[in-house]
């Protein structure tokens, strides 16, 4: 929030004629008054490396800013910063980092460079996160790097489908990385004969004779993760109430409004978010 607050206070700086009417639209160019440089406190959002801000509206929706003008010129990652990081950031922190990495596996702008940096950058995660939540000073460090390298994947290659499901997190006060990362297991699931998490399951070792149970066993793996975290699988465990689903045609007609759903490979159609978003909130039937 730091950051994404710095953007639009280095936009206004820049070009002080601007209102919040015509940045969320367009920017002009910079006369370079100002320079941005960037320091995160957590490992996770990938701020520091985007030219993406999110920002709370008065009704409590979101609203998103996209523009390379507002990309930090420098950042600086000081892993010090970290050691008083309480566990709860660090689990929402960097499941939101893994998310960004893993999600834009499946969108249509990932290149071979992107998924190779994405499926080396989900791994060190995978292994790293459970010892940085542990106070593990080195993986935390490491969870640092990551982060900015799942920021600057989100970049490249753009958000997966988990990130565009979270329009309503602010209404209920619920983190974003928790929403991101409660929805990233089903979006997963979604969009697995896509096979875009293949690589991902072979290089862990998840057993399988096809891809299909190689990815599905991925999804098992990330889930007793999340138990390990102490992070909720659904997200009725958040404590949103199930008159949620009363605005769920506004939320969803939301999303369709980004239209960033449009550029994920796999994508079935505006019919199936409902079903997805109830899959996300009570959970898997049994199999």
């Amino acid at each position: 929030s730091t950051m994404d607050t710095a953007k639009a206070l280095w936009a206004f700086y820049e070009c002080p004629e601007l209102t919040w009417d015509t940045i969320l639209t367009d920017l002009p160019d910079f006369p370079g008054k100002a320079t941005l440089i960037t320091v995160p406190t957590t490992s996770g959002t990938g701020a520091e490396a985007t030219g993406a801000a999110v920002y709370k509206k008065y009704d409590g929706t979101k609203a998103l800013l996209i523009n390379q003008k507002i990309r930090p010129k420098e950042a600086f990652l000081d892993f010090s910063l970290l050691d008083s990081l309480p566990p709860k950031v660090i689990v929402n922190s960097g499941v939101d980092a893994l998310a960004h990495v893993v999600g834009a596996l499946s969108t249509q702008n990932c290149n071979q460079l992107d998924h190779m940096l994405c499926t080396q950058t989900a791994i060190q995660i995978l292994r790293a996160l459970p010892k940085s939540y542990k106070g593990d000073k080195d993986a935390r460090a490491l969870m640092h790097v990551c982060a900015y390298l799942a920021g600057d994947e989100i970049e490249n290659a753009g958000g997966g489908l988990e990130h565009k499901l979270d329009m309503f997190a602010k209404a209920y006060h619920i983190p974003h990385g928790e929403v991101i990362g409660i929805f990233l297991p089903y979006t997963m699931l979604y969009l697995i004969e896509q096979n875009h998490y293949l690589d991902i399951a072979e290089q862990m070792g998840m057993p399988g004779e096809t891809a299909y149970e190689k990815q599905r066993n991925l999804i098992d793996y990330i889930w007793k993760l999340y138990d390990e975290l102490g992070m909720p699988k659904t997200l009725k465990e958040t404590g949103i109430p199930e008159e949620f689903f009363a605005n769920l045609p506004q939320y969803i007609e939301m999303v369709k409004e980004i239209g960033h759903i449009y550029w994920i490979a796999g994508f079935k159609g505006d019919d199936s978010l409902e079903g997805l978003y109830r899959m996300s909130y009570y959970g898997l039937k049994e199999e």
